[in-house]
């Protein structure tokens, strides 16, 4: 989660960007997907379901004659390897994540404040690349839940945080805290403070093109 998840490009109409500048699950996943193929990972991007919609990206590695997904678009924390033929469980922030794996697919569920929530399928068989390349690359025609909507996430240190329009949401193992920020005429500020993230640089980069 060095890369921050967030929606500033639907928000500020900027089509393209550079790898550490973060986005959404499509912009992580491709700049995330480069840095492991420089490493030598075999590594594939893959499609997965959101409330029964196909609209979420992942990463499908091959470890040793293993397989494994890194769910490195998602907005929330997921910083571990769920495997594509057992169970997988951990803690993080607060946040307990599982997973349960079937024949053909694999269900994600997360635990916070006490409710669980379903929040992925992953079908073990996804489409093509080249599918879901064209997918995203027409990304910015389709409308999302958080279309026209901010939101900004990122572990910052021991913690986890998430801005959703007016409200910071602070995960940490100790329990959630919750500021209310005035995010309309001081949004280069407290993305400044809390993540370390320059929004004029990000804006830039519309310019640049």
């Amino acid at each position: 989660m060095t890369e921050p998840f967030h929606t500033l490009a639907f928000l500020y109409d900027v089509s393209s960007q550079e790898e550490n500048f973060g986005g959404t699950c499509s912009d992580k996943v491709l700049s995330i997907m480069k840095k492991l193929k420089r490493e030598g990972f075999k590594v594939y991007i893959h499609s997965s379901f959101i409330n029964n919609i196909e609209c979420h990206r992942l990463l499908r590695l091959i470890i040793g004659e293993q397989e494994y997904f890194a769910d490195v678009g998602n907005g929330w924390p997921s910083i571990k390897l769920f495997s594509a033929n057992k169970r997988v469980e951990y803690s993080c922030y607060g946040i307990y994540f599982e997973s349960i794996v079937y024949n053909e697919y694999i269900e994600i569920y997360q635990t916070r404040d006490g409710i669980k929530k379903h929040t992925l399928t992953i079908p073990l068989k996804s489409k093509p690349e080249t599918a879901i390349m064209k997918d995203i690359s027409n990304r910015f025609n389709n409308l999302y839940p958080f279309t026209g909507k901010l939101r900004f996430a990122q572990i910052i240190n021991d913690r986890f945080l998430f801005l959703r329009d007016s409200e910071l949401y602070i995960y940490s193992e100790s329990g959630k805290q919750t500021k209310i920020v005035n995010y309309i005429d001081n949004l280069n500020q407290i993305l400044n403070v809390e993540f370390g993230f320059n929004l004029n640089d990000f804006i830039c980069l519309k310019e640049d093109k």
